[in-house]
């Protein structure tokens, strides 16, 4: 294609015309969104509750080391046997 004033003209004309084409397209192309449902936000704040409990539960602590000092606490050594039992076997 020989390019002279005149198709200069007709090539600037439909360059433009594009342009404003594809201006036209992004104004019109909207936002995204995302919807929660309702679960999901019950759920959102149970796993902060969860976040928000303490490791130590230092309440438990402090009432069995006033019973190991009162010499109230004991173990169960057959319990604790039969839990160790049931590790081993599960793994």
């Amino acid at each position: 294609m020989k390019i002279n004033n005149i198709n200069i003209g007709k090539v600037h004309k439909t360059y433009q015309q594009q342009k404003k084409e594809k201006i036209g397209e992004r104004q019109n192309i909207k936002g995204d969104r995302m919807n929660i449902s309702s679960k999901a936000l019950e759920i959102k704040k149970l796993k902060q509750k969860l976040v928000d409990i303490p490791e130590i539960r230092e309440e438990r602590v402090k009432q069995l080391k006033e019973s190991i000092k009162k010499g109230e606490y004991h173990v169960d050594s057959m319990l604790i046997a039969r839990k160790i039992l049931n590790e081993i076997e599960q793994e």
